[in-house]
């Protein structure tokens, strides 16, 4: 494993050698990889960056932490970026946005459950949707949920893949217009996954 540099909890690693994807930067929903291409984040809060990416005021808090007294204990820095971000969160009112868009997340991704990949689509609590895809064409293809993420990706979303299902988490500050951008990808992704199983005549 000495030759990525890529090391993630839920990697497959065997799969990761070769098709290494490394981000390079973010602002705002979206990330950009070190090939310069642009893809909205349809993961960021799921794990961090509710807020999204790029804020300036968080950097701002870091670097006047790391001014002032740079340690590698007790993580004073991180300290700084937390409430940096919690000031972000209610200056904005993002808590109460993602209140305001879960059931709006939901009901534009539910069209999805009618795609023959998928078995249902699930949410409605908080800024979090599950696109579980269907049992049988998992059963069939080993794999396929992390072959349905990648190809949402080609489309220009980032998903976690986990378990049988694709998890939607965009950040806080998503806009009405990304989320239909987050299911037309999504589509698009199922479709070539279906394309590219169809038996050749």
């Amino acid at each position: 494993m000495g030759d990525t540099s890529l090391w993630h909890p839920f990697a497959d690693m065997a799969a990761v050698r070769g098709n290494e994807f490394v981000v390079s930067r973010g602002e705002g929903v979206h990330l950009w990889d070190e090939a310069g291409n642009r893809y909205l984040d349809g993961s960021a809060s799921l794990w961090y960056c509710n807020v999204g990416h790029g804020r300036a005021e968080i950097a701002d808090a870091v670097a006047e932490q790391l001014s002032t007294l740079e340690t590698y204990s007790g993580h004073a820095a991180v300290c700084a970026a937390a409430l940096a971000n919690i000031d972000i969160l209610e200056r904005e009112r993002l808590v109460p946005r993602g209140r305001d868009l879960e059931g709006e997340l939901l009901s534009r991704l539910a069209p999805l459950a009618d795609h023959p990949l998928v078995g249902e689509v699930r949410g409605g609590t908080g800024m979090l949707v599950g696109i579980a895809l269907d049992r049988d064409a998992l059963a069939s293809e080993p794999g396929l949920t992390a072959k349905a993420s990648a190809s949402v990706r080609s489309h220009g979303v980032i998903l976690r893949a986990l378990g049988e299902t694709l998890a939607v988490s965009p950040p806080l500050t998503i806009s009405s217009s990304e989320i239909d951008l987050i299911r037309d990808a999504v589509r698009a992704g199922l479709d070539a996954l279906v394309e590219s199983r169809a038996p050749v005549a």
